[in-house]
């Protein structure tokens, strides 16, 4: 028997988003994790990572980032995780151009309500997620590989809170 567990997913989604996925690889660098990426050489890409969190009333308790670039060919695809997660990191170097502003609001809008997310990137990128839900952001900051573990932690944070209460 596995055990009892918990699984978290957590949707990174922007420009900025496959080297923030590296960047909690290089940062926790677990024993036996590895990331998981789907390349293509022009097309879409994703990366997987799994992390340990720790247990929560005997249940052993696991984050599962998934990392995608913005890109339209594969909003239905990542709109699906979105409605499935349990948080969200949207990551962007500058302010998404039109494709990514298209993408960004499905993505947005198939997000549940009260979904714990973290903005990172310019200002616009928080005030884009502002008009599709009307929650703010838990976690703002840079899309620099300094800022996303903090990001995750406020994520998981609020993720963790909601369990424990629920």
């Amino acid at each position: 028997m596995a055990g009892k567990q918990i699984h978290l997913p957590v949707v990174l989604f922007g420009t900025a988003a496959r080297g923030l996925v590296d960047a909690v690889f290089e940062k926790t660098a677990q024993q036996g994790a590895e990331t998981i990426d789907h390349p293509q050489a022009e097309g879409p890409h994703m990366s997987y990572l799994p992390m340990r969190l720790g247990d929560i009333r005997g249940f052993k308790t696991l984050l599962h980032l998934y990392g995608f670039d913005p890109d339209p060919h594969i909003g239905p695809l990542i709109a699906r995780y979105a409605a499935a997660a349990a948080g969200a990191v949207l990551a962007f170097h500058a302010a998404p151009d039109d494709g990514a502003r298209a993408a960004f609001a499905a993505i947005a809008r198939s997000v549940p309500p009260k979904t714990p997310v973290a903005a990172l990137g310019p200002p616009e990128v928080a005030k884009l997620w502002m008009v599709q839900h009307d929650t703010p952001a838990v976690f703002t900051g840079d899309a620099e590989d300094g800022s996303i573990m903090p990001a995750i932690k406020a994520v998981a944070r609020e993720m963790l809170a909601s369990l424990r209460s629920g």
